[in-house]
């Protein structure tokens, strides 16, 4: 990382991101371009390891590229603004936070799945509690994002 002063390191400040980005950009491998799309996420973590749910239909661009390599990257970031400080363009910065990683999607199935929803709207709705009928369980299709590797900047001027 270029600018090694904006790095966030540890999980536990990175899932302090995490908790305020509402929107996670998976990206998957396809010919002759990369496909991007904007997801709505939830996360788990054991110790140093995480991982980030999402859901969809049973069919489509997501699933069909999966299916072929299913490795992904993704990119979220959250407190975005473009902050003035002077009168030249070069005295412009951007406030934000972000993080970016990579891994290998799967489908969940089973218990996990419900697990896997339940993350999605806790992320989403934190002060409610959620139950699923096994007809909303059967009707989407949950994957699984195993993060394997990621980084986290941040620059938020004016704050300590």
């Amino acid at each position: 990382m270029r600018r090694a002063e904006r790095a966030v390191t540890g999980l536990n400040e990175i899932e302090s991101i995490l908790k305020r980005c509402e929107v996670c950009r998976l990206a998957l491998h396809d010919d002759p371009y990369p496909y991007i799309v904007p997801l709505s996420f939830g996360y788990g973590r054991d110790g140093e390891r995480l991982w980030l749910y999402f859901h969809c239909a049973h069919e489509g661009m997501k699933l069909n590229l999966m299916q072929k390599r299913a490795q992904a990257a993704f990119e979220m970031d959250c407190a975005c603004k473009v902050i003035q400080k002077g009168q030249s363009a070069c005295a412009y910065t951007m406030r934000y936070e972000s993080v970016v990683g990579q891994g290998v999607l799967s489908r969940v199935q089973g218990a996990e799945k419900a697990d896997g929803l339940s993350a999605l709207m806790r992320h989403a709705a934190p002060k409610k509690a959620f139950d699923f009928s096994q007809a909303a369980l059967d009707g989407v299709t949950v994957l699984r994002l195993d993060v394997h590797s990621l980084t986290a900047k941040r620059n938020l001027p004016g704050e300590p």
